[in-house]
């Protein structure tokens, strides 16, 4: 299918409606993929890219480095924070960031702009919510296997909605007084 073909479906698709399925979701990561091979350079909207591989696979095993930097910062926020229990953290969790989507949510407002596409729905808050629940529900038990040499393991967990949950296991064990943890959950209400 040809570029100009595939934007006029995006087009279609991001101006007509809000985003309400999951299978708008997918399709939507699936044809802005097909833009990606046909115009980008493998360097071009690398976290996007991620998502768009990643919404299609069971498993991710492959094509990390996009996503190392993210998950390697959150496992420095969550190594910290249990090793120091009793410590305030200050600034934005990585943590929440990521199950928020905000790098992901840049690239794809740069991709859009890039492509002439709509997307004033990014940059409304409600709006972007709606996308990050359809989005993390495909996601729920594909896991990242291996994203970097301190995580085993980043999964999604099914949830009851209004809620993101999740679970990150490492390659080794985070002490602190009360005991060795070889994973953290996390959860998050929107």
């Amino acid at each position: 299918m040809s570029r100009p073909i595939i934007i006029e479906k995006l087009e279609r698709l991001l101006s007509t409606q809000p985003l309400t399925k999951e299978s708008e979701i997918v399709y939507l990561m699936v044809e802005i993929r097909k833009v990606l091979d046909h115009v980008y350079y493998k360097k071009d909207f690398k976290l996007l890219r991620f998502y768009c591989d990643w919404i299609v696979h069971t498993t991710k095993k492959r094509n990390l480095e996009n996503i190392e930097p993210i998950i390697s910062s959150m496992y420095q926020t969550i190594k910290t924070e249990i090793e120091n229990p009793h410590s305030i953290l200050i600034g934005k969790s990585p943590v929440a960031d990521f199950v928020y989507l905000e790098e992901l949510k840049k690239e794809m407002i740069d991709f859009f702009t890039k492509e002439s596409l709509p997307f004033h729905w990014c940059e409304l808050k409600e709006k972007w919510v709606e996308f990050v629940k359809l989005l993390v529900n495909v996601l729920i038990d594909q896991p990242i296997i291996n994203p970097t040499k301190d995580v085993s393991s980043f999964t999604f967990l099914e949830s009851v909605p209004g809620c993101i949950r999740g679970r990150i296991d490492f390659t080794g064990t985070i002490s602190n007084k009360d005991g060795n943890y070889d994973h953290y959950k996390f959860g998050n209400v929107y």
